[in-house]
């Protein structure tokens, strides 16, 4: 009697599972492993869903390899299945068919091991700038532009979906998979991540097209990196019209300096004021990124604002060798302000680098009175400059300099200043320095005529020379 009632229990429970779907569990050893992959499915958990949803539907199939339901919903076609794989693994299947092909043959999927591989072998995914979903996600297409249809409304809804690491989701131009792995078991779950699904479809369904779509993102996603990616998407698609530069226009006046750079870096010329600003106003790292767009340009243009930099003390010193590459005469009085101003070595040895790259008799006064200068660095770079900057009047000062120190640079670097200094001012003529080989002072200087009259000579000691003390910060 009692073998009888365990029967009849499990006699009823089976045909309550068929009856009621998931909503039991059954654990008979015997036969729980084939009966959540081989025996009939509870066909009313679809039907419960298409009523829910007051659409028509039509079901066909009663086991897991078989059973389908489906209908038109809010325009879209809509498909349940389920998928059972080799190794017996079953999933639930959504899928909504979309009402017009997407662009650019997009195709969006859950980032994989594989994914992972291919990566790192050179096939790169498109990037939307979204940290969160470019790790989880690998969108490809024929265009940047497809990163449109992703803006924050978009990813949002995505990230819900997937809110639950198993499932995996699948987007071409026809249509979206979404796999659940298991038998769905609960009405209200199932219904909710459908209605998901389908305003997905919907967002990305919607108009304007796909350009436009870009430029809403690039003003108005609320991730600064997605505005970034846009904008690079935006100016990479095609040559620049009017309407691009109209939307760089507005996207330089961003809040977030990472955008402002973007913007005013494609702008060109129109964009040197918006990094100029940033050089003063904006927080580090965005001050030196402003200011290597501007190097980058190599456009004399950007002058005005590369002076601006000056007054950084981080960017000074590579702010003045840059005007010293433009030999831009306009900056010698601000160079040598910098030079008394800073109390950087650095920055003062820039600066007089600039000024003899720059190669004005302007600083030719300002440079001999430093030709002294406590940093011996500095001392030799001087005497550099004035080799590039200094007239023939310099030459007796430098003669006597040279005379006067012990250090061997020091007298070396003070020879090739006047050697410069000739060799820039012609040929030698009466009355002027030249740089001559003698027989027990190479190097010699010597007047270039045979007559005396108005010259300077001068032999270079040889035997009594004093080697320079090591270079120091104090010099």
């Amino acid at each position: 009697m009692t073998i009888l009632v365990i029967i009849m229990f499990w006699v009823v429970a089976f045909f309550l599972y068929i009856w009621a779907g998931s909503d039991y569990e059954l654990t008979f050893p015997i036969i729980r492993k084939n009966w959540d992959l081989e025996s009939a499915l509870p066909r009313s958990i679809f039907i419960d869903v298409c009523r829910e949803l007051r659409f028509p539907y039509k079901i066909s199939g009663k086991w897991v390899k078989t059973v389908r339901a489906g209908g038109i919903y809010r325009g879209h076609r809509i498909e349940f299945y389920y998928e059972q794989l080799a190794t017996d693994k079953v999933f639930t299947v959504l899928k909504i068919h979309n009402p017009t092909p997407l662009p650019y043959q997009l195709s969006l999927g859950k980032e994989d091991f594989k994914s992972t591989m291919l990566k790192a072998v050179g096939r790169d995914d498109i990037r939307t700038g979204d940290d969160w979903f470019d790790e989880k996600m690998l969108i490809h297409g024929t265009s940047d532009l497809i990163i449109g249809f992703f803006d924050y409304k978009t990813r949002k809804l995505i990230r819900a979906i997937l809110a639950h690491d198993e499932y995996e989701i699948h987007l071409n131009a026809e249509y979206f998979e979404l796999k659940i792995p298991g038998l769905i078991r609960n009405t209200t779950h199932f219904i909710r991540i459908l209605k998901l699904l389908l305003n997905l479809s919907s967002e990305l369904q919607r108009p304007p097209k796909v350009k436009e779509r870009v430029v809403e993102n690039i003003l108005q996603d609320k991730m600064a990196a997605v505005r970034k990616r846009n904008i690079e998407a935006l100016v990479a698609h095609g040559p620049m019209n009017d309407d691009i530069r109209q939307t760089l226009r507005k996207a330089v006046l961003d809040t977030e300096p990472v955008v402002k750079l973007t913007a005013a870096f494609y702008l060109g010329p129109e964009g040197y004021p918006h990094l100029g600003n940033m050089l003063q106003e904006s927080p580090e790292p965005y001050q030196s990124q402003a200011l290597h767009i501007l190097i980058q340009k190599d456009d004399p243009a950007t002058i005005p604002y590369i002076r601006l930099a000056l007054a950084n003390i981080k960017l000074a010193a590579t702010a003045a060798l840059v005007l010293g590459d433009f030999k831009d005469t306009g900056s010698i009085n601000l160079l040598i302000k910098v030079f008394h101003k800073s109390t950087s070595n650095s920055i003062k040895l820039a600066a007089v680098k600039a000024l003899g790259a720059i190669g004005s008799a302007e600083a030719s006064d300002f440079l001999l009175e430093q030709r002294a200068h406590p940093d011996f660095e500095i001392q030799l770079q001087v005497l550099q400059a004035l080799g590039n900057c200094g007239e023939i009047q310099v030459v007796e000062t430098l003669i006597n300099y040279m005379n006067s120190v012990t250090q061997t640079r020091v007298k070396s670097a003070a020879k090739e200043a006047i050697a410069l200094i000739q060799s820039r001012l012609g040929p030698a003529e009466k009355g002027w320095l030249t740089i001559a080989e003698q027989h027990a002072a190479e190097g010699a200087l010597s007047v270039s005529s045979p007559e005396p009259e108005g010259t300077l000579s001068i032999n270079e000691p040889t035997d009594a020379e004093v080697d320079e003390p090591p270079c120091s910060e104090d010099g």
